[in-house]
């Protein structure tokens, strides 16, 4: 399996969300994710603000677990609400309807994994590392990983698409970083380059959830041929970081 660097994640977490919690319970999609508190004025406007916050969390909660244990059609708004203890019209108001509370769960999951794992837009490693960050996240709880891709043979196949193109976006502002600080070439089209690594990746993934072979051979796959669609981009000055593909995959 990739191995997971412990002190790595605890470091890059607050120490109010990192304490106590082990590498699989931080990564673990099942689990409330409750943001940065905002800073609002009055003591009761933060309050409420406070309490819809964790709401939220805990309806996207329900919605990540129903997805893990029962599958996407297990997913109704009814065992959201039975599950995250938040009553219906609430679970509406807060994430919209089932799809899209899917399509929320899901990105709210991948946006809480990359804050584990800060990004220097300098470092000409940086997106290897988050490619790699994000496949022990998949490590850890895999049928999560599974049940979203499978949902790209389904009658959700919108969710699916809609879930990439939010990737495809995340991905794009990553690499416009480094485009500004000439860690890629003046003439990389960073959202042509956005695309390719995301429908690469996602086309791994749901051939890994249609044919089941092994995770690591999944990873690796991902991880050699993202490096290989970085290093047409990357600045030659930098060309050297993406060969050999940065993984370091061994068995505990």
């Amino acid at each position: 399996m990739l191995e997971i660097d412990h002190d790595t994640l605890h470091q890059a977490m607050p120490a109010d969300e990192s304490a106590g919690l082990g590498v699989d319970r931080l990564l673990d999609p099942r689990r409330p994710i409750i943001p940065a508190a905002g800073v609002l004025p009055g003591r009761i406007k933060a309050k409420a603000y406070d309490n819809q916050r964790h709401r939220r969390a805990l309806i996207l909660a329900a919605v990540r677990r129903l997805l893990i244990e029962e599958g996407y059609k297990g997913v109704q708004v009814r065992r959201i609400a039975d599950l995250s203890g938040v009553v219906v019209q609430t679970i509406y108001n807060l994430v919209g309807p089932r799809d899209l509370a899917i399509v929320e769960a899901i990105a709210d999951y991948t946006s809480h994994v990359a804050r584990l794992l800060p990004f220097d837009p300098q470092d000409p490693t940086a997106m290897m590392k988050v490619i790699e960050h994000q496949g022990r996240s998949v490590m850890t709880t895999p049928e999560f990983s599974r049940q979203v891709s499978l949902m790209y043979f389904s009658e959700a196949r919108h969710i699916f698409q809609e879930y990439r193109q939010r990737q495809i976006r995340n991905i794009y502002l990553l690499l416009a970083k480094q485009k500004h600080n000439r860690v890629l070439r003046r003439d990389a089209d960073c959202r042509v380059l956005a695309e390719e690594m995301m429908f690469y990746s996602s086309a791994l993934f749901v051939e890994w959830a249609d044919l089941s072979f092994p995770m690591e051979t999944l990873i690796s796959r991902v991880i050699s041929g993202q490096s290989h669609i970085l290093a047409s981009a990357v600045a030659p000055d930098y060309a050297i970081f993406m060969t050999p593909p940065l993984v370091n995959l061994g068995r505990h």
